[in-house]
C-alpha cells in the first residue's frame, strides 16, 4: 500500500469510511480496519477477488458490482453506487461504494476506492416510506424541510402534517415554503438551537427540548426529534422533524424546580427581606416579568406594607423612583390592598389607565402595561401579596393558574416558617438564658450569646472541649446519670448542677433538656440560679442563725410535726414525738400558758392567726423565751389544721429587756444633761424633748412628742435647720451648725446625729458667744485697719531710711574727702600725732557711713521684691563659697552640707541669710585651728529645718537673746569687725518668710543656728 493510501486511510477511518484497493497486476486486495468492521470479518482476514465479489447479494447487487468493475477497469470509469452485502456474520447490510483506476504509465495498475455503511439511513427512508400514509393522522406535529441551506434564511417547509396545525394554530399552505424559524421567539433556547445546528451541519440527528411560539404568539415547550433523510444515491435530500408538545410536562418540571428553588432560598441563611429579594429575582427569571414586589400585612392588620421589590434595571429603577413615599396601602386600596380584601387571582391589564392602579403615572413612564396580583396565604388568610408586573397585556393566569395558587400557598408557608426562625433565632441569640444544642457525645454542638456570657468562654472554645470540663467535680457524676436517662427515652429531664467560668467563678444552672428529632442530639435551656441558691442557702444559714423552726398539728388525724430546730429549743432527744397537749404544757405556767391556750382556741374556733412572745420550760429546765407564729387552715367550715414557725428568741428577748432598763437609764441621762435634746423618726414626728428643750425653746414635752416637727414649727421649713436635717438624713451624715432663730432671737450652736430610727439632736443656746464673735470681728476689723496704717508707715519709714542715708553720707564723703586732702598736703609739716587724730577722723567717718549702710540693709531686710522662683540651695551654698573663697583660703576652712532640697521661695533673702550665717562662722572660727563649718537639713510636713554648725569661739548662754539684737556686739571692733547688725537682719528675715531662728552654743567649742523656713511661702 502507498504511502498517500496509508494517509487517506487514516482520515478516511476517523469519517468511518472503509477504503479498499485492488491490485491491477498482483491481484492482491487491500482492505483497511473499516473495511473488515463492515464485513464483520477478523483483522487477519485476507480479501481476495472471488470472497469479496461474494460479499454482494446474489442477483442485481453482485451483478452491478462486477459491470461497473469491469468498466471502470477496462474503460477508466469511476463508480459510485449503493449495495446490498451480507456479511460474515450473516447481517444485510447497506453500503455505499465509490471506485475508480489509477494509471501507471498510460494502463491500468490499480482500482482503490471507499466504502461506507449507510445502513441506518436506508433503514430511515423505508419507515418513512412505511409510515408516510399515516403522518397525517399521528399525533405529534411532523415537519418536513429541505435538507439545505443551514445558514439564514435556512431550509425551506415542504410538507407538514395536521398534529402541527393543531400544536401550532399554522395551516400547510401559510408555512410551506417558508423556514421553521418561524416558530422560535425571545424565549426559544439559544444553546438547544445552537447544538441542533451543529448536528444538522454533520448531517446528524438531533433531539432538542425548547420554547416555540404559536400562531397567536402564544408560548409551549415542543420535544423536537429531527433527522436526515437520502435518497437511494445516499444523498441527503430531506430533514424530517417529529415534534412533541411537552408544555404541560415541562411547566410542571420548571414549577417543581421553581418551588425548589424557592424553598431553597427559604432555607438559605439571612433575614426574610433579604430572601424575599432573592425570591422576586428567580421569579422574574421565571416568568419574565417586568417588576415584582412582595407586600407583608402588618402585624396589626391595618396596612399592607412593601417589603421588598424587584429592582435591577434603570426602568425598574424609575418606576420606584417615582414612588418613593408610596410604601404602604390599606385594605381594599391599589392592587395589593385589592388582593389583599378579595383574595383572589387577578391580572390588572392596561394599568397605566386604571383609576385603581394608583401607580400609573410611574407605570406609563416605565411602559408597563399589565400586573398580576397573588394572594399569599396561611391557614386561609392572606398574609402577603406578590405583585407581578409586564410590559404587555399577555394573560398568563391560564397558563400560571395552578403555578400562581401553589405558589402562593408555598411562600405562605416558608415566610411563616422563616418569620418564626428568625424570632426563634432572636430568642435565641438575645435569650437573658442559656439555650444550646448538645450531643450524646459530651460535646456543646450551638450556644447562644448568653451562654458565652455567662461562662465567660467564647463559643469556639466552649465547643471545642468536653461539656464535662466546666463541669463542677462534685456534679459531673450526677451530670452524666442524667444524659444516660436521655439517651433511654425519657422525654424531658430537669436537673440543676455547677460549671465553673473562666475566671473560677462558680455559677448554678437549672437546666430542663429535651431529645431532638435529630439522632444523637438534644436542646437544652438552662437559667442562671446562682442568686437563687446563695440566697437558699442564706436564708437556711438565717434561720439556723435566727433560731427560726417549723411546726404542724394535724387535728384530723391527731398528729403533731416537729422540726429539728424546735427538738433542740425544748432540748428534746431527736426521736422524741410530741402531741398538742405536751407541746402546750412546754410553755412556762402562768401568763404565758394562759396566752397560748386563749391563741389556740380563737385559731380554732374563728380562724384568727396569731404571733407572740412567750416562755418556755425545756425538757433540762431550762427558761427560755420564744416566738410562735400560728396560722389555720380549715375545710367546710371546721379547722382542720394549725401550722406555723417557731423562733427562738431567748438572747435577743433578754437584750430587749436589757434595752429598755437601758432606756430608763437613758431617759435618766438625756434629762440631767446641760444641753438641749430631742430625737424624731423617719417621717420628722418628735419621740422625746427633754427639760432643758422645755426651757430653752419654751414648749412642753406633751405638746410636741408625737407631733409632725414642721407643724410644730411651720416657720422654720427651708431655714438653715431644716436644710440641715434633711441632709443629714438623706446622707446619713453628722451635721454640726448654728443657727439663728427670730421667733426667739437666739442663736443656737446645734450637732445632727442620723439613725436608722431618724435623727437624735443636740442644741444649745450660742447667743452669748455669737455676741463676743461680733464684737471681736469688730476689733479684728479695726485691727486689720491699723495694720494698713502701719504699713504705710513702714513704707514711708523706709523710703525716709533711704534718703537719710543718702543725705547722711553726703557730708561724711566731705569729711573723709577733706581729711583725706588735708594728710597728702600737709603730711609733711604735721606730726605723728596729727596724723594719728586724721586717721581717727577718718576711721570713725567710714564707720559711720557703714551704721548708715547697716541701718538701711536693716530697714530693708525681709522686703520681698523678687518673685518666688525654684532655688536648688546646693547650688546657692557653692555660689556663697565661691564669695568668700579667699577667705576659705586663708583660714582652711572646710564647708560641708548635705544633699540640701530644692524649694520654691525668693532668691535675695534665702541668700542673705545663708551668706550672714557662714560669713559670722567664718570670722568667728578659732585663730590658728582647725576650723569646719556644716549645713544641715531636716524635713517636716510644713517646713525645713535648717542648721549651721561651726567649731568656732561660741557663745555664753546668757547671750542668746542679746545677739539678734541690732547693733548688739559682743567683741570689740578690733578683734572683730563688724557693726553687729548681721543677725538682726537674718532674724528679721527668717520671721518675714514665717520661720524662726535659734541658736545652741558652748563657748569655746562652737555653735549651731537652727533656722526654719515653710515649704509653701
Amino acid at each position: 500500500m502507498t504511502d498517500k493510501l496509508e494517509l487517506y486511510s487514516k482520515v478516511a477511518q476517523s469519517a468511518k469510511i472503509g477504503v479498499w484497493e485492488l491490485d491491477l497486476e498482483t491481484n492482491i486486495f487491500y482492505w483497511d480496519a473499516v473495511m473488515r468492521c463492515i464485513h464483520e470479518v477478523p483483522d487477519n482476514f485476507i480479501p481476495e477477488i472471488e470472497t469479496v465479489i461474494n460479499f454482494y447479494a446474489e442477483g442485481k447487487n453482485r451483478d452491478k458490482i462486477k459491470l461497473l468493475a469491469e468498466r471502470a477497469i477496462l474503460e477508466g470509469i469511476p463508480f459510485n453506487d449503493k449495495f446490498q452485502i451480507i456479511t460474515a456474520k450473516n447481517n444485510i447490510k447497506y453500503v455505499e461504494s465509490m471506485g475508480q483506476i489509477v494509471f501507471k504509465n498510460g494502463k491500468p495498475s490499480r482500482l482503490s476506492g471507499t466504502f461506507q455503511d449507510i445502513t441506518k439511513e436506508q433503514n430511515l427512508i423505508k419507515e418513512l416510506e412505511k409510515f408516510s400514509s399515516i403522518f397525517s393522522k399521528a399525533n405529534d406535529a411532523v415537519l418536513i424541510t429541505e435538507a439545505e441551506p443551514f445558514d439564514e434564511p435556512g431550509p425551506k417547509i415542504v410538507y407538514v402534517n395536521d398534529a402541527f396545525t393543531r400544536m401550532t394554530g399554522y395551516t400547510a399552505e401559510e408555512v410551506i415554503g417558508k423556514t421553521p424559524r418561524i416558530l422560535q421567539g425571545p424565549k426559544s433556547d439559544e444553546n438547544e438551537l445552537k447544538r441542533l445546528s451543529e448536528a444538522l451541519r454533520k448531517w446528524e440527528s438531533c433531539e432538542i427540548t425548547t420554547v416555540n411560539y404559536k400562531k397567536n404568539g402564544a408560548e409551549f415547550w415542543i420535544n423536537l426529534t429531527v433527522s436526515p433523510v437520502a435518497d437511494k444515491t445516499g444523498w441527503f435530500t430531506h430533514w424530517t422533524a417529529i415534534g412533541r408538545d411537552i408544555s404541560q410536562r415541562k411547566n410542571e418540571e420548571l414549577q417543581k424546580t421553581l418551588f425548589a428553588d424557592i424553598s431553597r432560598l427559604f432555607n438559605e441563611p439571612g433575614t426574610l427581606n433579604l430572601i424575599l429579594d432573592k425570591v422576586l429575582d428567580r421569579l422574574v427569571v421565571f416568568g419574565y416579568f417586568s417588576i415584582a414586589e412582595a407586600w407583608l400585612i402588618s402585624a396589626d392588620k391595618k396596612k399592607i406594607n412593601l417589603v421588598s421589590k424587584y429592582c435591577e434595571t434603570d426602568a425598574s429603577r424609575a418606576f420606584y423612583d417615582e414612588n418613593k413615599e408610596l410604601k404602604s396601602f390599606a385594605k381594599g386600596e391599589g392592587l395589593p390592598g385589592t388582593i389583599w380584601e378579595t383574595k383572589t387571582i387577578q391580572l390588572w391589564q392596561n394599568i397605566r389607565e386604571e383609576n385603581s392602579f394608583i401607580r400609573r403615572d410611574a407605570a406609563k413612564k416605565m411602559g408597563l402595561q399589565s400586573a398580576y396580583g397573588l394572594p399569599v396565604f396561611y391557614n386561609d388568610e392572606v398574609i402577603a401579596v406578590f405583585v407581578l408586573g409586564l410590559n404587555s397585556d399577555k394573560d398568563l393566569i391560564e397558563d400560571f393558574s395552578v403555578l400562581f395558587e401553589n405558589i402562593g400557598i408555598l411562600i405562605g408557608a416558608e415566610i411563616k416558617r422563616k418569620q418564626l426562625e428568625q424570632e426563634l433565632s432572636q430568642i435565641f441569640s438575645f435569650a437573658p438564658d442559656v439555650i444550646c444544642i448538645a450531643g450524646l457525645d459530651g460535646y456543646f454542638k450551638k450556644l447562644n450569646a448568653a451562654a458565652c456570657v455567662l461562662l465567660e468562654y467564647t463559643e469556639e472554645e466552649l465547643l471545642a472541649v468536653p461539656i464535662s470540663e466546666f463541669i463542677h467535680s462534685e456534679d459531673k457524676l450526677n451530670t452524666v446519670e442524667k444524659f444516660e436517662d436521655l439517651s433511654k427515652g425519657i422525654d424531658r429531664i430537669y436537673f440543676e448542677n455547677r460549671y465553673i467560668t473562666k475566671s473560677g467563678k462558680i455559677k448554678w444552672l437549672a437546666w430542663t433538656i429535651s431529645p431532638s428529632s435529630e439522632e444523637g442530639f438534644f436542646f437544652a435551656v438552662a437559667k442562671d440560679i446562682t442568686e437563687k441558691k446563695n440566697l437558699d442557702f442564706l436564708i437556711n444559714k438565717t434561720n439556723t442563725l435566727a433560731r427560726i423552726g417549723s411546726w404542724e398539728v394535724d387535728l384530723v388525724n391527731n398528729r403533731t410535726y416537729w422540726s429539728k430546730l424546735i427538738r433542740e429549743i425544748y432540748e428534746v432527744q431527736e426521736d422524741y414525738m410530741p402531741d398538742l397537749e405536751t407541746a402546750i404544757n412546754f410553755i412556762k405556767e402562768g401568763e404565758s400558758r394562759e396566752i397560748i391556750s386563749e391563741k389556740i382556741q380563737k385559731a380554732i374556733e374563728k380562724d384568727i392567726p396569731f404571733d407572740v412572745e412567750l416562755q418556755i420550760v425545756t425538757a433540762k429546765g431550762n427558761e427560755k423565751w420564744i416566738r410562735v407564729i400560728g396560722e389555720t387552715e380549715f375545710s367546710e367550715g371546721k379547722c382542720i389544721k394549725i401550722y406555723g414557725s417557731f423562733q427562738g428568741i431567748d438572747k435577743r428577748k433578754r437584750a430587749e429587756l436589757s434595752v429598755i432598763e437601758t432606756l430608763e437609764e437613758k431617759n435618766t441621762i438625756l434629762e440631767s444633761i446641760g444641753d438641749a435634746f430631742f430625737a424624731m423618726d423617719k417621717f420628722w414626728t418628735v419621740t422625746y424633748w427633754n427639760n432643758q428643750a422645755e426651757k430653752l425653746i419654751g414648749i412642753l414635752k406633751n405638746e410636741i412628742v408625737g407631733h409632725y416637727l414642721w407643724e410644730v414649727f411651720p416657720d422654720s421649713i427651708n431655714s438653715k435647720s431644716y436644710r440641715n436635717y434633711h441632709e443629714a438624713a438623706e446622707n446619713n451624715q453628722i451635721l454640726q451648725f448654728e443657727d439663728y432663730y427670730a421667733p426667739l432671737n437666739k442663736w443656737f450652736e446645734i450637732s445632727v446625729y442620723p439613725s436608722n430610727n431618724g435623727l437624735s439632736v443636740y442644741f444649745r443656746d450660742a447667743t452669748e458667744r455669737k455676741m463676743a464673735e461680733e464684737k471681736l470681728k469688730e476689733l479684728n476689723m479695726n485691727l486689720e485697719k491699723n495694720v494698713k496704717q502701719l504699713a504705710t508707715s513702714n513704707i514711708e519709714l523706709e523710703q525716709f531710711a533711704y534718703v537719710a542715708s543718702h543725705d547722711l553720707q553726703e557730708p561724711l564723703r566731705m569729711v573723709t574727702g577733706f581729711l583725706t586732702l588735708l594728710e597728702k598736703k600737709y603730711g609733711d609739716v604735721i606730726d605723728e600725732k596729727g596724723k594719728k587724730y586724721i586717721h581717727f577722723a577718718v576711721d570713725g567717718a567710714k564707720r559711720m557711713r557703714q551704721i548708715i549702710l547697716d541701718l538701711l540693709e536693716f530697714s530693708r531686710a525681709g522686703t520681698l521684691e523678687d518673685d518666688q522662683e525654684e532655688l536648688d540651695l546646693n547650688e546657692l551654698v557653692k555660689e556663697i563659697q565661691l564669695l568668700f573663697r579667699k577667705r576659705i583660703e586663708k583660714k582652711k576652712v572646710i564647708i560641708k552640707f548635705d544633699k540640701l532640697p530644692v524649694i520654691q521661695g525668693h532668691s535675695a533673702p534665702l541668700r542673705q541669710v545663708f551668706q550672714n550665717l557662714i560669713s559670722n562662722a567664718l570670722k568667728y572660727s578659732k585663730e590658728g585651728s582647725y576650723c569646719e563649718v556644716n549645713i544641715t537639713v531636716k524635713e517636716f510636713e510644713n517646713h525645713w529645718q535648717f542648721a549651721v554648725i561651726d567649731n568656732g569661739i561660741g557663745i555664753a548662754e546668757e547671750y542668746f537673746d542679746k545677739i539678734f539684737i541690732i547693733f548688739q556686739r559682743l567683741h570689740n571692733k578690733d578683734e572683730y569687725s563688724g557693726t553687729g547688725i548681721g543677725l538682726a537682719v537674718t532674724k528679721k528675715v527668717i520671721e518675714n518668710l514665717g520661720g524662726k531662728i535659734w541658736l545652741e552654743s558652748t563657748e569655746g567649742k562652737g555653735s549651731t543656728f537652727y533656722f526654719t523656713i515653710k515649704k509653701q511661702q
